[in-house]
């Protein structure tokens, strides 16, 4: 039910429960889903081959680290500084004097901590996922 209050609309959804599905449910199938489910798995067997795949989850996984130190309050690195650090990598090197709050030779061993301890979460997880 939707009413209209001045500038407001209102939507009103009555709870109703999940129905099954009907005996019939193969027959709701579009003939087109087996030829684009091939397709799908033809292309990410050719994405996960790449590279592309292992430079998108590295350059995740930094930029994780980074964030989850920043949201911590842990240190402030500033927006450049940290996309830079995603794209090549987290070394003292590639953070200069004054864009971050702390010294990179402290900031640094905390972001390997960091995404090291990402890492091993998400392996742990894909360990979990396998059993």
């Amino acid at each position: 039910m939707t009413e209209k209050r001045g500038n407001l609309v209102q939507t009103t959804f009555v709870w109703k429960p999940i129905e099954d599905l009907p005996l019939n449910w193969m027959a709701l199938a579009s003939t087109e889903l087996e030829g684009l489910a091939r397709i799908w798995k033809s292309q990410a067997r050719k994405f996960q081959e790449s590279d592309a795949l292992k430079k998108f989850h590295e350059q995740l996984s930094r930029e994780w680290a980074i964030e989850t130190g920043i949201i911590e309050n842990l240190y402030s690195i500033d927006r450049d500084t940290t996309q830079l650090l995603i794209e090549k990598g987290i070394e003292t090197a590639l953070i200069p004097y004054g864009t971050t709050d702390k010294p990179a030779t402290e900031i640094v061993p905390v972001l390997i901590a960091q995404q090291e301890a990402l890492e091993a979460l998400f392996s742990f997880v894909a360990q979990k996922r396998v059993e």
